[in-house]
């Protein structure tokens, strides 16, 4: 059922995000979707790089715009094993997924490099949206992610990556 939901979720946020961004540049004020920036060393975001989703730059003034979706798809609670592991499916919104699991963290990087791309190595200018997630959390047992617009395989790969670090519980749900 996973695998039929996520594309569901990540489309109808996608939707939102050509639409917002459309706004957003109806405004006549120069601005760009999906904008890279530094972070503070002390932040919690991984890599301290994040992905903001519109810049907007009034003569020199730039300003972060953030669209969160004001509907979600709802859904049935559900649970599905995936290589050994139960998933516990709560609640998803492409912008905010929060994975929580019973194991040790496993090595972020590799998964961060391919589908947050820091070094934009994959940036395509004719492309409509970069394909990428816009941040990483990671937290005590679990890490909240923005997926922005990468597709669906980005969170199956992510689900993949903590099981094989030895989780055999996560749960997958929100933080609104």
């Amino acid at each position: 059922m996973l695998d039929k939901l996520v594309p569901k979720v990540r489309e109808h946020y996608v939707e939102h995000f050509r639409a917002f961004v459309a706004q957003q540049k109806s405004t006549g004020k120069s601005g760009a979707a999906e904008v890279k920036f530094a972070l503070p060393a002390d932040s919690p975001v991984f890599g301290h790089i994040h992905c903001a989703d519109y810049v907007e730059n009034d003569d020199g003034h730039l300003t972060v715009r953030w669209m969160q979706p004001d509907k979600r798809l709802a859904f049935p609670r559900f649970s599905e094993l995936i290589d050994g592991a139960s998933v516990d499916v709560v609640s998803m919104s492409w912008d905010d997924v929060v994975v929580s699991f019973d194991g040790a963290h496993p090595d972020y990087a590799t998964w961060f490099d391919t589908w947050f791309d820091p070094n934009e190595r994959d940036f395509r200018e004719d492309a409509e949206f970069t394909g990428k997630i816009h941040s990483l959390s990671v937290g005590e047992s679990d890490v909240v992610v923005d997926f922005g617009t990468a597709p669906p395989e980005a969170l199956i790969d992510l689900i993949d990556l903590i099981i094989a670090a030895g989780s055999k519980q996560l749960t997958l749900t929100t933080t609104r």
